[in-house]
């Protein structure tokens, strides 16, 4: 793995990663984790494919509650977008007619 040779001595000191480092040798996965080098260990790579499922699922279903919650609390309803859009245009179009008459007025 590209960069371990930096990151080793930091992880399992000096020591022990020159030892590892200058003699090629390899290390089991109980080693490893007893090192500190991995987070954990599986017995076959489908547990850490369904874990990671059903982490990603937890993750999901509390953003959807959070995004539920913005839609309820935050953000405005539709009543209230459709309200600000009338007033919106109602600003904005009457100016027109009004330009329009004081055009005429000066020319």
């Amino acid at each position: 793995m590209p960069g371990l040779t930096h990151l080793m001595p930091r992880y399992i000191g000096i020591l022990k990663a020159l030892s590892l480092i200058n003699r090629g040798e390899t290390i089991d996965a109980r080693e490893a984790y007893a090192l500190g080098l991995i987070s954990e260990i599986v017995d076959r790579q489908q547990d850490i494919v369904d874990r990671r499922k059903k982490e990603i699922l937890v993750i999901s279903d509390a953003h959807q509650h959070l995004v539920k919650y913005h839609r309820q609390q935050i953000l405005p309803s539709a009543k209230e977008i459709d309200n600000a859009l009338e007033q919106y245009y109602d600003c904005t179009a009457m100016p027109v007619p009004k330009l329009r008459k004081s055009s005429n007025q000066i020319g």
